[in-house]
């Protein structure tokens, strides 16, 4: 049975990609369900906090829905995004040339660097507003965990995950979030092990609130990314989730404060180290705006690996 055929709903998100076939061989999609007392998640702790969404049954695409794909959510030749209501594409991104000196300044300040340091060390792209690191258990579909140090999404309850959420560092109102210059994540797998994994949700929220009738005005939550899942399972519709290689050295760009999305470790062992993640809010109108490399271009640090299969994993199947 085809999933991406029945009912997949693009919105808004396009991802950049100077290989798309090459991506979507590594991709894997599941189905988007909420956390209940009745549902079955990756088998680990921590809980997922009550209606969390969470990406079940992860398979791997057909031809036919490769080719869907392709012609769905890519969005050409490289360009800079035009018009105030475009949103900053996807990209994986080749971070081994400056990824020593990441790693050396996440050591030397105990995970936080100062941003004028690690604009530095990004070689001038953009400006870095603010930054954080997270360290991940193995095994775990959705990797976030909010805990007492953080005030993400609900600091009242400590341990538990949020799974697919989009980010409030800024609390931005709908017709803020989807602006050319929205500030999209940065975010870098530093390892030092193991295949992790970026998740991204399909529809984004603009496409959701526009289904729920929200207003330009209104501040989305994950909340409101729930209701519409439910909405959508209920009309026997689904929402999809589509999961995306991140080995250590790579990284990735996303408008996360528009886009449902959480790390993942499910492919990597429960002996093997904690893996951590540099996350990065970067504002693209200030500064340069040479783009970091591809991952998936001839050339990459990865390409030769990702075109004859080295890093292709099995992912845990796993329902809800």
């Amino acid at each position: 049975m085809s999933l991406i055929l029945e009912g997949f709903t693009p919105g808004q998100l396009r991802i950049e990609c100077a290989d798309p076939d090459l991506l979507l061989r590594y991709v894997r999609v599941g189905v988007c369900a909420l956390a209940g007392a009745e549902a079955a998640y990756d088998g680990g702790p921590p809980p997922y906090m009550p209606r969390a969404i969470y990406p079940a049954g992860f398979v791997r695409l057909t031809r036919k829905e490769r080719d869907f794909l392709a012609q769905t959510i890519f969005c050409g030749p490289p360009q800079k995004p035009q018009g105030a209501n475009t949103l900053p594409p996807l990209k994986f991104i080749d971070a081994t040339s400056f990824m020593p000196r990441l790693q050396e300044l996440a050591a030397r300040y105990a995970g936080v660097p100062p941003l004028e340091q690690l604009a530095e060390a990004l070689g001038g792209y953009g400006y870095v507003k603010k930054v954080c690191t997270a360290t991940s258990m193995a095994g775990l579909a959705t990797a976030s965990v909010v805990d007492k140090k953080t005030d993400n999404y609900s600091p009242d309850t400590p341990g538990e995950r949020p799974g697919l959420h989009i980010d409030q560092w800024y609390r931005m109102p709908l017709d803020r979030r989807f602006h050319v210059d929205s500030w999209p994540r940065l975010i870098f797998n530093m390892g030092p092990v193991g295949m992790r994994r970026a998740n991204v949700m399909f529809p984004d929220i603009q496409t959701m609130a526009d289904t729920l009738g929200l207003s330009p005005g209104h501040i989305p939550t994950s909340k409101d990314m729930a209701t519409y899942v439910e909405r959508q399972n209920r009309e026997r519709r689904r929402v999809f989730c589509l999961s995306f290689p991140l080995p250590a050295g790579a990284g990735y760009l996303l408008p996360s404060e528009a886009v449902g999305h959480d790390g993942s470790t499910l492919t990597i062992a429960a002996d093997q180290l904690p893996t951590t993640t540099l996350l990065m809010h970067t504002d693209l109108s200030v500064g340069a705006r040479e783009p970091f490399p591809d991952m998936y271009a001839p050339g990459s640090a990865f390409y030769d690996l990702l075109a004859r299969g080295a890093l292709l994993d099995d992912y845990p199947v796993f329902s809800g």
